[in-house]
This record gives C-alpha cells, sequence and structure tokens, in this order.
C-alpha cells in the first residue's frame, strides 16, 4: 500500500485502521459500517495527501468538521480523466445539509472589509491587450509546422557572417519577412522591408519601418529607450542568458512595422508583436530567415491604415510590454538550439515557454516599479499611486486576470469544475490550445513559475530585492545539457536548486493547495503559500473589474469549490473531469458525520484509470 505523507506538509495522525480496504468495483459496496484503510485524524489547519492505493479507500475522521478536499491529477502529460470521488459516512445521525453543489456556511468571499478597488486602463485597450495572446499559440503553430516542413536546420557557432556588423542612429536596413496576413510562416517569402535605425540602446537596437518612420516622438522612442536600457535587457539577459549574436552585431534588432498590424483580424484581435524563431534558421534551409536575434513590433496607427486604429501612445505602451515577453521567447530558444547546439524540436514545452514569458513582464514591471520580490504585494499597496499603477496595469494586471481564469476554469464564473477543467499542459499535443482556453492555459504556466521562484529561487537580493531566484530561471531556460522540458526540467531544475526531495506529483499538490490556502488564509511558512503577491487581497480588489473581456470576476476569489454535506444517511457522489497537472476542490461538511471513508475512482465508479495518476490532498478547517 503506497501512501505519501511529506514531512513538509505538516500532517495529521494516521493509524492503521481494523477494517481492510481494497479495489472498489461496481456495483459500489454496500453502506460502510467500520473504517475501511488507513485512518486520518487531522488536526485544525493540519494536511495530508494520499496517493496510490490508499485512494482505493480510507477513513478521515471527521468529527463533524468541514474540510477542503483536493482530487488532483499530477499526469506528467497533457490528457484529461473522468473520475469520482465517493464519501461515505461511518457512523453518526443524520442532520439537515445542503444537497452537493449548494452554497453552504464558509463558503468564504472576503475575510473583513473588501479591499480597495483600482482604476482600470482603457477596456478598448485592455481587451486589445488580451486578445493578442490567443492569436499568439496559432503563430506559433504555423511557424513551427512551416520549419518542420522545410526541415530548418538553426544557425552553428561560431557565426556564418564573415565580420561583424554595426549599425548607427539613421542607417537603413533591408530585414526579409516570413510571416503574413492569416498569420501564415513561409520560409519561402521574398517580402522584404526596409527599416532605419531610430535608437541604438546597451543591449537592443530600434528600428522603424520606413512606412511608420517618425509617428513615434523622440520623448517617446527615449522613453522606450531608457526602460530597456536600464530595466528590460539586463534584467531578462540575467533571468534567462545572454543572446548567442549569430550576426555578430552585439544587438537585438526591435522591428516597429505595420506587417504586425496587418495580421490583425476581423473579429478584433491583434497581434502586438512576434519573435520568429525561423530567424535563428540557416538561410540555405529557410531562406526567408534574417540570420539574426530581432523581433518585431506592432506600429503606431491612428487612422487604422494598417489594421484596426493603434493611437501613439498606446503603442508605446504595447511595445514596452511586448518586448520582455517576446525577448524570453528568443532566449529561451537560444538557449537550446543555438548556444546549446540543439535542433528547433527541442524547444522548451509551450506551457513552460509562456509561463517564463509572462514571468519576464512580471519582473519587467516590478523593477520599473522598484518593488522587491516576496513582499506579498497587494493592490492597495499601488491604488492611487500615479508612478506605480500604471506600471501595474501594463505589466501585470493581465498576468493576474489569467490567473484568475485558471482559478475559476475558464470564462464561466458559475462553473463548480475550476482549475480541473484547465487545459494546464497545452492540449492533446502539448500545444497552446489556442483561443479563450489559451488564456487559462497562460495563467496556469505564469502562476507555477511564480510560485516556483517564490520557493525555490536562493535567498538574498539578485537582479531584483528579495531573492536571486535568476539562478534557477537560468537552467529553465537552457534545459540542461539534454534540453530537458516540461516536467522533466523542472524536477532537474528543482532538484538542482533545493535537492531531489520533490517529484513532480509533490510539485502539483503544492501549488494546487496553495492557491487554496491564499484564499483560506496562508500558514506562516512552507510551501502552500505565495510570498509575491497575496492572491486573497489581489483578487478581493479585481472581483469587480472588467479586465479587457467577457469574463468580469463576480467572486472576491475565483476559485470556486463543490459544496458537498456528508451525514449519517448516505453517500455521496461527485463526478467530474480533471486535465493534468490541474485538480478538483471541494468542500466538505460533515455535521452529523464523525468519520468518512474517501475513495477515488473511475467514471462512474469503475476502475481509477491509472494514467490520472490520482492523489487527494485534505485540509481541515482551522
Amino acid at each position: 500500500m503506497t501512501r505519501n505523507l511529506l514531512a513538509v506538509l505538516g500532517v495529521g495522525s494516521v493509524a492503521a485502521a481494523c477494517g481492510g480496504g481494497g479495489t472498489v468495483e461496481p456495483p459500489p459496496p454496500p453502506p460502510v459500517t467500520e473504517p475501511v484503510g488507513q485512518v486520518v485524524d487531522l488536526g485544525p489547519g493540519e494536511r495530508i495527501l494520499m496517493s496510490g492505493s490508499d485512494l482505493d479507500g480510507f477513513t478521515l475522521v471527521t468529527g463533524g468538521g468541514t474540510f477542503d478536499v483536493i482530487i488532483e491529477s499530477a499526469a506528467r502529460t497533457p490528457g484529461s480523466h473522468d473520475l469520482r470521488i465517493e464519501l461515505t459516512p461511518v457512523s453518526g445521525g443524520a442532520a439537515a445539509a445542503p444537497p452537493v453543489g449548494a452554497r453552504a456556511p464558509g463558503d468564504q468571499q472576503l475575510a473583513g472589509p473588501a479591499p480597495p478597488a483600482i482604476e482600470l486602463p482603457n477596456q478598448r485597450e485592455l481587451m486589445l491587450r488580451q486578445r493578442s495572446f490567443e492569436l499568439e499559440s496559432k503563430l506559433r503553430a504555423n511557424v513551427r509546422n512551416e520549419l518542420r516542413r522545410k526541415g530548418a536546420v538553426p544557425v552553428r557557432r561560431p557565426p556564418i557572417l564573415a565580420e561583424s556588423v554595426t549599425r548607427d542612429v539613421g542607417d537603413t536596413i533591408t530585414l526579409r519577412i516570413a510571416v503574413g496576413v492569416g498569420l501564415v510562416a513561409d520560409c519561402d517569402s521574398d517580402e522584404t522591408v526596409d527599416a532605419v535605425v531610430a535608437r541604438v540602446g546597451d543591449g537592443i537596437t530600434i528600428l522603424e519601418d520606413v512606412r511608420v518612420a517618425g509617428r513615434l516622438p523622440p520623448t517617446n522612442l527615449t522613453q522606450i529607450e531608457t526602460q530597456l536600457d536600464e530595466v528590460v535587457y539586463p534584467l531578462i539577459t540575467g533571468y534567462f542568458g545572454e543572446p548567442a549574436d549569430i550576426d555578430r552585431n552585439g544587438t537585438i534588432l526591435a522591428v516597429i512595422t505595420p506587417e504586425v498590424n496587418q495580421l490583425s483580424e476581423d473579429d478584433g484581435s491583434i497581434v502586438t508583436g512576434f519573435f520568429f524563431s525561423g530567424d535563428l534558421a540557416n538561410r540555405s534551409t529557410c531562406s526567408a530567415s534574417n540570420q539574426a536575434e530581432l523581433f518585431y513590433l506592432v506600429a503606431p496607427d491612428p487612422s487604422g491604415e494598417y489594421g484596426p486604429d493603434i493611437s501613439v501612445e498606446y503603442a508605446s505602451r504595447l511595445i514596452r510590454t511586448t518586448i520582455p515577453h517576446e525577448l524570453v521567447h528568443l532566449l529561451n530558444t537560444e538557449q537550446r538550439v543555438i548556444i546549446g547546439d540543439g535542433n528547433f524540436g527541442d524547444r522548451e514545452h509551450a506551457w513552460l515557454d509562456e509561463g517564463m514569458a509572462h514571468l519576464g513582464e512580471e519582473i519587467s514591471g516590478l523593477k520599473a516599479a522598484g518593488l522587491p520580490l516576496r513582499a506579498e504585494h497587494t493592490l492597495a499597496d499601488l491604488a492611487g499611486d500615479e508612478l506605480l499603477l500604471p506600471i501595474f496595469n501594463e505589466f501585470q494586471l493581465l498576468n493576474l486576470s489569467r490567473f484568475g481564469k485558471f482559478l475559476a476554469g475558464g470564462c464561466n464564473p458559475s462553473s463548480p469544475h475550476g482549475p480541473g477543467a484547465v487545459l494546464a499542459l497545452g492540449d492533446a499535443d502539448g500545444k497552446d490550445p489556442g483561443g479563450l482556453p489559451s488564456l487559462a492555459f497562460r495563467g496556469f504556466g505564469w502562476g507555477f513559475v511564480r510560485w516556483l521562484g517564490d520557493h525555490f529561487g536562493p535567498e538574498g537580493d539578485g537582479l531584483l530585492e528579495g531573492a536571486r531566484e535568476e539562478d534557477l530561471f537560468r537552467l529553465l531556460s537552457s534545459g540542461g545539457p539534454s534540453h530537458l522540458s516540461g516536467v522533466a526540467n523542472v524536477e532537474n531544475a528543482v532538484a538542482q536548486m533545493a535537492g531531489p526531495r520533490l517529484s513532480w506529483p509533490q510539485l502539483v499538490d503544492l501549488y494546487l493547495t496553495s492557491v487554496l490556502r491564499e484564499w483560506r488564509g496562508p500558514p506562516d511558512s512552507g510551501m502552500e503559500r505565495w510570498l509575491s503577491w497575496d492572491l486573497g487581497a489581489v483578487y478581493g480588489s479585481l472581483n469587480e473589474s472588467n479586465l479587457g473581456d467577457s469574463c468580469p470576476y463576480s467572486r472576491a476569489y475565483p476559485l470556486a469549490p463543490t459544496f458537498v454535506s456528508v451525514s449519517g444517511s448516505g453517500r455521496s457522489n461527485v463526478d467530474f473531469r480533471v486535465n493534468a497537472a490541474t485538480g478538483r476542490y471541494i468542500q466538505l461538511f460533515t455535521a452529523g458525520a464523525e468519520m468518512v471513508v474517501i475513495r477515488v475512482l473511475g467514471e462512474n465508479g469503475t476502475a481509477r484509470p491509472s494514467g490520472a495518476e490520482a492523489q487527494v490532498s485534505v485540509v481541515r478547517s482551522p
């Protein structure tokens, strides 16, 4: 019998029961009259993780108390699994209680007075920024397929160019364009654009397509250049590695071009910028490659000449917030396929790559605002601050919006399925699911890497005050000599930072428990909490806000557990589907039941699917 009792969790007592267990097969067993399997007795606030054959049946000593139960899938690969949790009282008299799924006492909406709301940016701007990420997945899939079709091979070091090339302000450069309308990637494209050098920074050179050159005033360009030199470039390269400089020009090119604007779609979706990994390919295998480090950014277009109307100020904000995201994608790719001598197939899994790219946005905002890590930031700290609030709105607001969609299970605020409904590790092929599901997928990824940084980055000040988490993310960016990716990459990086004591199932459990504890009230220490953001307070400020889409938060905290009451009168079953690396949350009320037998089965009471890697976390309410 396998039981996972983590010393780090502060578990309650576990004693052998006098009754036997065993695999549950339909038809359902008769009413339970004595304990089954292991007997678990938790004190207030204590928690235990059960897995393996213990899920065939274990007995929870309840004493009429209230518990949070998370049925988790610790699967390492994408996929959904149909499960049932069966809750059967062992003894005790019947008591009046709400039925399964009804709202019940203990549904904590807010603890104390509501946190202050914050002033949000223009709703149209928020919507356009939010929807841009729905299109990013489509573009990346098209690029991936095109490089595979062409058998593209990365540029190899030493650089293939005979001599270094430097650029000065006013120089004109001809660039190849491989991505066109419909987000089609074409290595055989012969399209080019001319761009003029507008600013030469310490690590990034800003170019403007000649068709829109001069639309950004010098003050805006200077503001962007200053942020790149003082914040973004040193911070992002410190976290995710130096560029390979395959074209030996000592800089990365950031190209402001209406080619990006023209990728916008008729439904109002826009692309704010992109990194084309084919630009790192040898031109002999992808003729449209620029054989250089560069990314493409949306241009100001107040009259809507090339797509949706984009004002000068809005374009400036989009450029500032898009560069950190795309720079992370570029560096993550180069650490593997150029510096690591890998191939394009060695790139990071989408969920982790996007999570780190969104982390790049967050840390850029923290650096720009002068805020430390691990300080449990709330929006009350930012509300009314003329400097900090705009930075938060530009760099971090949408990360929290997407993470809220992960907690809520998508865009249905009344859905009880919660995180379990999210394609956290991607679609069946491990790719970004695209569209609205992409937002919850990205929320999971950002939340997971933020939680990792909170707990596995070394202590002491680093590039940001509060922690040296860049040491962790440098490991994740490269994947090591074997180009590890996804789950294997996470396990390896955590082992190097903290020792090989935590497996993927344990990490999944701690992460899923942390988002519950942040709502109920986090413990004083340990990994069942967040350190950089106070999630309960943050969502208390956002719950009445429309964050640029059709999914406003109707709750003070987006997580909505299913309410189940077990008395002495009979068994309660909850059938549900859960995706890999997620869980179904249940709040269990046990008035009138001194003990409850818990079993996890397959769909409709069949045998539990082994591929689900099911495990159950039980937390007793304080």
